[in-house]
């Protein structure tokens, strides 16, 4: 190689690794801009018209969706890998689940959950496709589900476990103006209704009996249920903290 062309390549390697510097930079930049402020014009800024076949405009929507329903997002993105005119990197999303999201009810719960995402750019350095993988719908499940460790809160005192379709409470009165009782059963979740037979239970006559709970809302871990009998009129509203999935 002559000395001309030594320092033609230097120069190709140079002007590689700072479009790739570029390219990672964006891709912070316009997370930020869009999650985090809200500034949804910056997408015409980064994808192209043809992104996805519609363009910037369903990167607007995704993003309105995201910060509609949780109203406080908070995104991060790191690592940043590129190569070429391809990036890979990892966002982290953290906010409050104030809004219906992917048919998932408000749980009023702080919920993290990552984005994996590679994305292409065309030579202008505008995003042309991306693919991607997140665990969001698992930890939304996760939180709008009633799995976990409680502790019941007055009139009520008590736990309950409830994991797997099983479950299992130790519960009375916080006054103490009755006696504790041990229950076990399976469960079964239908929407925001769970229906529960017991099993087991310190009082026979209980025994094999059904009885049904709605939760009413969340309030970050305290859950808000209504108890109903067999037609499903409401008999009381109790309130449980949850300690732990």
């Amino acid at each position: 190689m002559t000395i001309i062309g030594f320092v033609m390549a230097i120069q190709s390697c140079d002007q590689s690794s700072k479009k790739e510097e570029q390219n990672k930079a964006l891709i912070v930049k316009a997370n930020n801009e869009l999650f985090n402020k809200g500034n949804l014009d910056f997408a015409d800024e980064v994808f192209t018209d043809d992104y996805r076949g519609r363009g910037p405009s369903i990167i607007k929507e995704f993003v309105s969706g995201r910060r509609t329903a949780f109203p406080d997002l908070q995104v991060k993105v790191d690592p940043v890998i590129a190569e070429g005119d391809m990036q890979a990197w990892l966002r982290t999303n953290t906010g409050t689940h104030t809004g219906e999201y992917m048919g998932y009810k408000p749980t009023g719960k702080i919920i993290t959950w990552k984005d994996m995402v590679f994305t292409r750019n065309n030579a202008d350095g505008k995003a042309v496709e991306e693919w991607g993988v997140s665990n969001e719908h698992e930890i939304l499940q996760a939180a709008s589900g009633i799995d976990g460790v409680y502790e019941y809160l007055p009139p009520r005192k008590g736990q309950a476990v409830i994991r797997n379709g099983h479950f299992v409470i130790l519960s009375g009165p916080s006054d103490g103006s009755g006696p504790m009782i041990s229950q076990a059963g399976t469960h079964k979740m239908s929407g925001d209704t769970v229906k529960l037979i017991i099993t087991y239970c310190t009082n026979p006559k209980l025994i094999g009996t059904e009885f049904w709970s709605r939760v009413r809302s969340w309030s970050g871990d305290t859950m808000t249920y209504e108890n109903m009998n067999d037609k499903g009129q409401i008999s009381g509203v109790r309130r449980a903290v949850k300690l732990s999935n």
